[in-house]
């Protein structure tokens, strides 16, 4: 059950992210943002592919490390792009 809630979830939030950057191009928003989203949506490419492709090897453990640490990296930058966003709202 883990394993169907995860992959599901991965899915979601995949089409989220680049619906989300969709959204920035569709209402041309501020261009840092888009740049920021456009990022966050190829991580999570890589991200999701990377657990498509640890299962159909049948998670060896380099595929398996390497979607865990670019998990981390995910985490870091969505943390980054909610300081940025942040910051840039009190500036303006």
């Amino acid at each position: 059950m883990v394993q169907f809630i995860h992959r599901w979830l991965g899915a979601l939030i995949f089409i989220g992210v680049w619906v989300l950057f969709a959204q920035t191009i569709r209402h041309k928003l501020n261009h840092f943002i888009a740049i920021h989203y456009f990022g966050l949506a190829l991580l999570t490419t890589c991200q999701y592919m990377l657990g498509v492709f640890t299962l159909l090897f049948k998670v060896p453990l380099p595929l398996a490390l390497m979607h865990q640490g670019l998990g981390a990296i995910l985490l870091g930058v969505m943390v980054m792009i909610v300081f940025d966003l942040r910051h840039m709202k009190s500036i303006q």
